[in-house]
């Protein structure tokens, strides 16, 4: 979600800097008085841009401040001032204004930002001359679909017979294998590609640890939710670009994987009760067992909470935030700035 605003009666401009700026000029400053010293974060995010996480689970860039004058410029850095006790009797080297002596000013701070051309650098993202908030990333869904083949010494022919005669009371079922013909099912399946634009680099341990792996929980994909279990990462490629006044960054496509297959599966009892029947999706974990006809998981021999395919949630990165810690954990750190 964004970051929460800094509303404008919580800052007030002092003066624009004095130095007469020619119009090809590549720089410019501005100089404020933040009331509460305490949210010069808030302060920063407000004219330096951030990145940010929306409701549909679309990352998002809110970019630099454009200069109100100077419309080829952005706000590139922010640097901090203490304010001065004796401010009030303008002693600090800035003009006195009457109106401002009666502010709330007891934990303020001077902010004075430097406005220049591209590129600028957003929350870690290096960007274009003229961006716009946009998307950073988008997918591509291709619905597909597999044959699983099913042991034909286990299927016979429903009806026993010639067309037109009773079989006899003597009829044994005619297993497909003895005509040799094979049986199978469709199993329903989707690729996603999901291209991620402007990252600075590309979180090289995340992605060699979750390949191979599947989502433990329900993952959503530009809101589009997938069942636990159903997709599995397949690779990554990442690409080198280079934008527009030396912008540079990478693309990254991640390829994942779905099994969509609806079925009847078998599900654990617990406390020695007998196991009882569902239906589900029946995911990566599970296989078709042809003698009970219905979807089951297998495990190691020796290891009976070892599955065939690993959780995404046991790969872990952690980040400092705010002078605590954040976990981030499985396919999420695909998307995070912050991994690597």
């Amino acid at each position: 979600m964004p970051e929460p605003a800094l509303l404008s009666t919580e800052y007030v401009e002092w003066n624009e800097s004095t130095e007469e700026t020619a119009i090809d000029s590549q720089s410019a400053t501005r100089t404020f008085l933040l009331y509460d010293d305490a949210k010069r974060a808030l302060f920063e995010q407000r004219f330096l841009g951030y990145v940010y996480l929306d409701a549909l689970n679309y990352w998002k860039i809110e970019y630099p401040v454009v200069h109100p004058v100077r419309k080829w410029l952005r706000a590139s850095a922010v640097s901090w001032q203490n304010r001065e006790e004796d401010y009030r009797q303008g002693d600090t080297g800035i003009p006195y204004d009457p109106a401002l002596a009666q502010a709330p000013l007891a934990n303020g701070a001077i902010a004075t930002v430097t406005y220049t051309r591209a590129p600028w650098k957003v929350a870690g993202y290096d960007t274009g001359e003229n961006p716009d908030v946009r998307d950073l990333i988008n997918a591509e869904f291709k619905n597909t679909s597999r044959n699983l083949t099913l042991p034909n010494d286990r299927y016979v022919w429903s009806t026993q017979g010639k067309v037109g005669t009773a079989p006899g009371a003597d009829s044994t079922p005619i297993l497909l294998a003895q005509d040799g013909v094979q049986a199978y099912i469709t199993i329903p399946t989707q690729s996603i590609t999901v291209i991620r634009f402007m990252a600075p680099d590309f979180p090289v341990n995340a992605i060699s640890q979750l390949q191979n792996r599947v989502n433990e929980k329900e993952y959503s994909i530009l809101n589009k939710k997938y069942a636990p279990e159903t997709l599995k990462l397949l690779d990554a490629e990442m690409v080198d670009a280079l934008g527009p006044n030396g912008w540079r960054g990478w693309t990254i496509r991640y390829t994942f994987e779905a099994i969509l297959t609806y079925d009847d599966v078998i599900v654990a009892g617990t406390g020695g009760a007998a196991p009882t029947k569902s239906t589900t999706y029946v995911g990566w974990n599970r296989l078709f067992d042809p003698s009970r006809n219905i979807w089951d998981y297998v495990n190691l021999l020796n290891n009976s909470s070892r599955k065939i395919f690993k959780s995404d949630t046991e790969v872990k990165q952690t980040f400092a935030t705010s002078g605590a810690s954040e976990d981030v954990k499985g396919f999420d750190l695909l998307f995070d700035p912050r991994a690597y």
